[in-house]
């Protein structure tokens, strides 16, 4: 009899944890949390966190439930929330719930004494179609977007040198805007060659297998550039503050100073279609490897992940300065 009592008021116990336990109570914690999502960049947990509470948050009905009863038609109403043009978002959005939930099986305590295993509801079929990008830019178009490029230091230093870097080093253009100078070596005395060590935080690949940084070497044209580029801060293209913006109307600027806004194949091309330019061109297919690796990329052939990052220089200077050389055969 005493056990049985004991059972019904744990059982009772476990039954007034669930009710407290809504989605909405849970949430709240994960989003409050210095210590959630850990292995991310403080970007991606920014974004990770205000998506959470915009398209799961916002949804009272639903916060109103216990956790428990959260299932696939619940978060596919969080995803159709979110503006159907915006599949990137949708795509982090669920990556989010789902750091959410490995947040509550590891380190919510609550959560831990009243379910044994609390399962991910299963998100197959709800991760967005994404949309094909095939902007890319002809040899003779890109040196005329880099010429124009040229033109635009009387009016911005800042954006004419980074159009021009991002054509030149084939990085994504959020890696690029947050170049700094003390990760730049452009005149080593130790036998190196000039190179850009990329932090991990501000390069895609770099994010995983602990963290590592990358480096990328530099040819002597980007050395010519960066040194043309006024000291004004912490970072190149800016100062203090990143100043340039990656889009908008600086991109319309250039687009329009160029003299045409879409590709041959009547797409509006844009700065991350560069990097599909040059991995498309007889540089990219003859140098696959180098290429992989300038981008950012690691070969599928590598022996494990890690192996292709941020190594072999020599490697990626034979690959961008033979692009060099397409652009400017002297």
């Amino acid at each position: 009899l005493i056990a049985e009592e004991r059972d019904a008021a744990a059982a009772r116990k476990r039954e007034e944890a669930v009710t407290r336990l809504t989605a909405g109570y849970c949430f709240e914690k994960f989003v409050n949390d210095p210590k959630a999502m850990p292995r991310s960049s403080s970007g991606h947990r920014k974004d990770s966190l205000t998506y959470i509470e915009r398209y799961v948050l916002s949804h009272d009905a639903e916060m109103a439930l216990p956790l428990s009863d959260i299932s696939y038609r619940h978060i596919a109403k969080f995803v159709a929330s979110v503006p159907e043009e915006s599949w990137g978002i949708q795509d982090k959005l669920l990556g989010a719930i789902s750091s959410a939930y490995s947040y509550f099986r590891g380190d919510f305590d609550d959560i831990g004494e009243v379910y044994e295993h609390l399962p991910t509801p299963p998100m197959d079929g709800l991760k967005p179609q994404r949309k094909r990008r095939t902007d890319r830019l002809t040899l003779e178009q890109l040196r005329e977007v880099y010429a124009a490029a040229e033109q635009m230091a009387e009016q911005n230093i800042w954006h004419s040198a980074f159009f021009r870097m991002m054509i030149l080093c084939l990085r994504r253009r959020g890696t690029v805007r947050a170049m700094r100078w003390d990760d730049l070596r452009l005149r080593p005395n130790d036998g190196l060659l000039p190179h850009w060590e990329v932090p991990a935080d501000f390069n895609r690949k770099g994010r995983t297998d602990g963290g590592d940084p990358q480096v990328l070497p530099l040819t002597p044209r980007m050395v010519q550039l960066i040194e043309s580029i006024p000291f004004a801060g912490e970072y190149v293209f800016g100062g203090d503050t990143i100043r340039v913006s990656d889009g908008g109307k600086p991109l319309e600027k250039l687009r329009e100073a160029v003299g045409f806004s879409v590709d041959d194949r009547g797409k509006k091309w844009t700065l991350h279609g560069l990097r599909r330019s040059v991995a498309s061109s007889a540089i990219g297919k003859s140098h696959e490897d180098g290429i992989e690796l300038v981008i950012g990329h690691r070969p599928q052939r590598g022996s494990k992940p890690s192996y292709w990052q941020g190594e072999y220089p020599e490697t990626q200077l034979e690959a961008l300065t033979a692009w060099d050389q397409l652009l400017f055969p002297e």
